[in-house]
């Protein structure tokens, strides 16, 4: 009897050390089509069959052998979950949605499945070498599904291909920041000419919610070979306003980038637009077809626009009636606009556009509307002593007469100190290379 109790001992204190050292196991776990469960998943030999299984296993990093199927787990987990593929041909499956539990970051597999993921507030990031197989293509929130989120979210997508990506959530408010990076290869071998639909990037970027508001900063950042056809600074959809927006291109290409909306008004809303690398097409630093108060302020200190710059509202324009004739759209800035021009900057260069992309060409300091509105006032700002040689690209140089600029005031600033615009009518900040400045 004594034995028997002994034995039974023994037995329980092996189970409890093999359950334990699988549950609290550090360093790598890998997972494999072949495998399974019940083996200790600590190396290629003895894989785990399921992500599901791995994820109980409280690991640095998961590696997939050859394939697995994503599970979703149904707690919260420690630290940065890690998904790799043992090579770049090992595949991921994905379900119709990915809600996080944690932080998660994926890298060199290949993802089978469009899926929608609900990052709820963790950091996601999908690494360099993540490929989507055929016409799979994924979308994101970096909040949450229908709830609001208390917090900032944090988006880096530097592989796959993408249909939507939001900075906040779904039909779900963020009260606080929204961060977004499109960099690496994403949306690999797209492009940004609007006349060519075999290659033109379907990709949406907007750094605000769908159907939701955001109470803090929303900031997006292109960089690297990433393409996108728009960046958009607020949400989308009814409600998906914020009040300070932000985007900075440093690489990558954009077809149209704009400040603010493009589909509610922004109210006491500050846009921000800095270039200083990669191709844009065509930049507004207000709203696309809709009105905004507040301002907008847009740096060209780097890059190259290829064709147009608007200060503020875009309006739609009717191109066939000869001389052109404007919609029934009168949407502007209430409030200022603000554009500085550096000599590094490449603008007007019609580079890559074809057809009627050449029209429209130019730098302007208002909205895109037929007459200047006594409320938007227009500062243009040139950095750095260009003036003189950047002065021309004011205006428009496609032929069209009812396109204009619209400035209250030109500043030549010199070298040395920082001038830029702000929130109130008249006046601009100059800020001496000493550091001290003064509102004039």
């Amino acid at each position: 009897m004594k034995k028997v109790m002994m034995f039974l001992l023994l037995f329980t204190f092996c189970l409890c050390v093999n359950v334990s050292a699988q549950t609290y196991l550090s360093g790598t776990v890998y997972v494999s089509a072949s495998g399974s469960n019940t083996n200790s998943g600590i190396n290629e030999s003895m894989p785990l069959k399921t992500l599901g299984a791995a994820f109980e296993v409280t690991a640095e990093k998961i590696i997939i052998v050859d394939s697995a199927d994503y599970a979703d787990v149904s707690y919260g987990y420690v630290g940065i979950q890690v998904i790799e593929g043992k090579t770049a041909d090992a595949v991921l499956n994905l379900p119709s949605t990915v809600s996080l539990k944690g932080n998660l970051k994926i890298d060199n597999v290949v993802i089978k499945g469009s899926s929608t993921f609900y990052a709820n507030g963790y950091s996601l990031e999908i690494g360099e070498n993540v490929t989507c197989d055929g016409d799979t293509r994924l979308n994101v929130y970096g909040g949450k599904n229908s709830s609001a989120l208390s917090g900032n979210t944090d988006i880096k997508l530097l592989g796959g291909k993408y249909n939507t990506i939001y900075g906040g959530g779904y039909k779900g408010a963020v009260n606080g920041d929204t961060n977004v990076l499109l960099g690496g290869n994403a949306n690999p071998g797209e492009g940004i000419n609007d006349s060519d639909s075999s290659t033109l990037s379907p990709c949406y970027v907007y750094g605000g919610s769908n159907s939701a508001p955001v109470s803090g900063k929303t900031n997006v950042t292109i960089e690297g070979n990433a393409v996108a056809k728009y960046i958009v600074g607020s949400g989308h959809g009814s409600g998906g306003t914020a009040v300070d927006t932000n985007i900075y291109i440093k690489g990558g290409s954009v077809m149209n980038v704009y400040g603010g909306s493009r589909s509610v008004a922004l109210t006491d809303c500050n846009t921000h637009i800095k270039i200083t690398g990669g191709i844009v097409e065509s930049i507004s630093g207000g709203c696309e077809s809709v009105s905004m108060s507040g301002s907008t302020n847009i740096e060209l200190l780097g890059g190259e626009v290829t064709r147009r710059v608007y200060g503020g509202c875009y309006n739609n324009y009717d191109w066939y009636i000869i001389y052109g004739k404007w919609a029934d759209t009168d949407n502007h800035v209430i409030g200022t606009t603000n554009i500085a021009i550096s000599d590094k900057v490449s603008l007007n260069t019609k580079k890559g556009l074809s057809g009627t992309n050449t029209l429209n060409v130019g730098v302007f300091s208002g909205s895109r509307i037929a007459s200047h509105p006594e409320d938007e006032v227009n500062t243009v700002i040139f950095l750095d002593g260009c003036y003189s040689s950047k002065k021309s690209v004011l205006g428009d140089k496609s032929g069209v007469s009812a396109l204009k600029s619209f400035e209250n005031y030109i500043v030549n600033a010199g070298k040395g100190g920082k001038v830029s615009g702000t929130n109130e009518a008249g006046k601009v900040k100059i800020m001496p290379a000493l550091g001290k400045y003064a509102l004039t």
